[in-house]
Formats: C-alpha cells, structure tokens, sequence
C-alpha cells in the first residue's frame, strides 16, 4: 500500500519545556509521509522559536502563528482545519507517540473504510517523564451498529481516544471541539456517527499529566477560560452538565434513525447521564433556583436581571435535565420559576 499523507497537528501555548520531545516524536514515525502542523497561539516564551528551528530543520514541519490568543478550542480546531493529510492525529504540544503510532493506525484505516479512529494503549507520565501508570482506553467499536456505538461512548466517556488517528473525511463532518466542557467527548459521539472505533492494545502514547487540583466547579472554569479567554460567562461553572447534555441530545436529534431507535436511545442517555451526574444536576438545580430567587426579590438590581433569551436556553436545558432526576424539588421550582419568567419577559412592552 501507498503511505498516504498524515497530517499531526499540535496545538500549542507555552509550551517551551516539552516542544522539543513532541517534535522529535512526531517526526522520528516510521510512517515518513507526515504534514507536522505547529499552530501557536501567542506563545511568549520560546515555543515559538522552538517551531520555527524544527521548520528550518525539516520541510515536513509548518509553522502558523496567532498574534492574540483564540482560546484552545478554536486553536484545536484549526490544527485540523489547515491540516493537508488524509488521516490526522491532534498532538497536545507535551505527549509523546511511539515511533510506530502512525504507521499501526494507517495500517488499520487503510485495510478498513469503515474505521474513522484508531486509537492506542496509552501510559500517563509526569513533566519529568517518570511513567504514571496506564489511562484507561480500550474503546473499540467495530462489529457494533450505530446506536450501539453511540451508548458505547456516553457509558465510557474516554476522552484521550481524541488523541488518535483519525480519517480526515469523518472528521470533516463533526463540529470539532465545540465551546463546552467536554468538548472532546461530544465531539467522540458525533465521530462514532460516521464510523468504527478501532483500539491497538499496545502502549504507543505517552500522555502528559496536566490535570490540576480543585473541584470539579473550578475545573469546569479554567476549561471555560481556556477555551476561550476573551468571553465572560456570568453562569456558574455549575451549570455545565447541562450544556453537556444537550450537546448529546442535539447528536441524537440529527441521527438518521427510526423515531422509535431514537426515543430508545434517549432513554437510554436519560438513564446513564442520571446514574453518571447526580451530584452535578443537583448543583445545577441549586444554582438556577438560587439565580432566580435572586432575580425575583431583586427585579431592579441590573445584576441579577435574566433577559427573555437567557430564560429561554436555560428552560430548554432544563427539560433536559428533569428528564434525568424528573422528581428533584429544586430542579422542578427552577423550571416553574422559569416558565413563569419567560412569560413575563417575552410579554414585556417594548420601547417605543
């Protein structure tokens, strides 16, 4: 077989201290036909100077530069979206591939049209390269239908599986990394849409370790930062498993199945997203009834004032979320509170 184009997109920021390995992985594959795409957003420490020295040394290597920081996500995204290769891997800028990572996932891909993701036995390891122990990956997919490749991905919810070798033409019909926590899961879903997932027990990829300490409402925050450094979110980070879960929702609106597969399956999401998130919905009921408690005894006070589009996407969300916990007092006084808002709003005179 022919050794098709692959393009490694890495995604970059501040990442002087681990470039220089994660360039010198990608381009130690032994599948020698590789685009390495370096997309920095307004680095200002050396990672910079580090891409273009790699560009100088090796015309396989290109350099695209931001001169404002755009968030991760859309950074991410466009990694891809200047990618030339007909298969392509999202690099972090810290992890590191083994040299056969590319050339075992081709192999699949290419034997195999229906695959769309070949993803890897991954180790954890730390700034220092000391080994962490395996990260738990073993989504394989093939043999199994859509609706069933579907629920395989909201009952895992393996989200380094994004790290693999992926079949540009699927991609290219997903909505990459959307502007949510748990982007790279949704994103999962929507791939399953078009394709198989195949998984190589063979540990080919070393994942950096970045997690930092804090809660689970701190961590959805700098996510939220992250993703994108020029918008400010009023909303409590709280409320992000809503989010989460109508991003799935929406998956299952645009599937092509008989209405009665997808009533199935959105039982079937209702069920695992209410065992998987009960504490996350019960603070984000806690949070909308508070926000609106505040709202009602407050109406005049600019700060706490909710518009009719905000009631709106809130209630919508709401439904959603009532359909996984239908008997949570706050969640229901929340969703009463916002029909009643949402009446009010949309019936206000308007100025002439």
């Amino acid at each position: 077989m022919n050794e098709p184009l692959v393009t490694i997109g890495i995604a970059t920021f501040q990442k002087e201290q681990h470039l220089r390995a994660t360039l010198d992985a990608a381009l130690a594959q032994t599948h020698r036909n590789l685009d390495v795409l370096i997309v920095d957003n307004a680095s200002t420490d050396a990672t910079r100077t580090i891409a273009h020295k790699y560009a100088a040394r090796d015309g396989r290597v290109r350099v695209v530069e931001h001169r404002r920081n755009l968030g991760s996500r859309r950074n991410f995204n466009l990694a891809f979206e200047l990618a030339h290769g007909e298969f392509f891997v999202w690099g972090r800028g810290h992890d590191l591939w083994h040299p056969e990572f590319v050339a075992t996932g081709v192999d699949l891909l290419q034997r195999d049209p229906e695959i769309v993701l070949v993803h890897t036995t991954a180790r954890e390891i730390d700034a220092d390269d000391r080994d962490l122990g395996p990260v738990a990956e073993d989504l394989d997919t093939r043999g199994l239908t859509v609706p069933e490749r579907l629920q395989a991905c909201w009952r895992r919810l393996l989200g380094p599986a994004t790290l693999g070798l992926i079949r540009r033409a699927a991609m290219d019909r997903t909505n990459l990394y959307q502007e949510l926590a748990g982007c790279d899961l949704v994103f999962l879903l929507e791939l399953a849409c078009h394709g198989t997932f195949a998984f190589v027990d063979r540990p080919l990829l070393q994942l950096r370790r970045v997690r930092s300490e804090g809660s689970e409402a701190e961590s959805v925050a700098r996510t939220w930062r992250q993703m994108n450094p020029h918008r400010s979110r009023r909303e409590s980070p709280d409320l992000h498993v809503l989010e989460f879960l109508a991003a799935h929702a929406r998956v299952l609106r645009d599937l092509d199945v008989a209405p009665a597969v997808r009533d199935e399956l959105a039982g079937e999401l209702v069920q695992c997203f209410a065992g998987k998130f009960a504490g996350s919905f019960a603070r984000a009921f806690d949070h909308l009834a508070d926000r609106l408690d505040a709202a009602s005894q407050r109406p005049d006070d600019p700060a706490q004032r909710l518009d009719a589009v905000t009631a709106l996407h809130w209630l919508d969300q709401l439904h959603l979320a009532l359909l996984c916990h239908p008997a949570h007092e706050r969640g229901l006084a929340a969703r009463n509170a916002l029909l009643h808002l949402a009446v009010d709003l949309s019936t206000e005179p308007t100025a002439p």
